[in-house]
């Protein structure tokens, strides 16, 4: 927003661990979870689910958003290995393992 450059991924081939969403946010798959990076703000956080580790093979042969939608405020995550995780209209999780995302570093 302050009009510099900056370099959020090094990796110039296709997107492979990460990607960014309709609402601006930089997710990438970071230490069996999920780093988000509003692009805008430079907020960020990491969403890991308890007893869950999200594997780069995982998250290359899924389609990520699927795998991991976020509400559209950026508060609530779901997961499902299989990609039937949804966010319902309200924003909150209707499928899938949830996480309330609190913590912004």
């Amino acid at each position: 927003p302050d009009g510099t450059l900056e370099i959020i991924q090094t990796n110039s081939s296709l997107p492979t661990g990460w990607y960014v969403d309709r609402h601006g946010r930089l997710v990438a798959l970071k230490d069996g979870g999920v780093a988000v990076t509003d692009l805008t703000t430079g907020h960020s956080s990491q969403v890991n689910f308890p007893g869950v580790s999200i594997t780069n093979d995982e998250w290359t042969t899924s389609t990520a958003s699927m795998l991991v939608p976020l509400s559209t405020d950026g508060r609530w995550a779901a997961y499902r290995n299989d990609n039937s995780a949804r966010i319902g209209p309200d924003g909150r999780p209707a499928y899938g393992r949830t996480v309330h995302i609190v913590r912004v570093k």
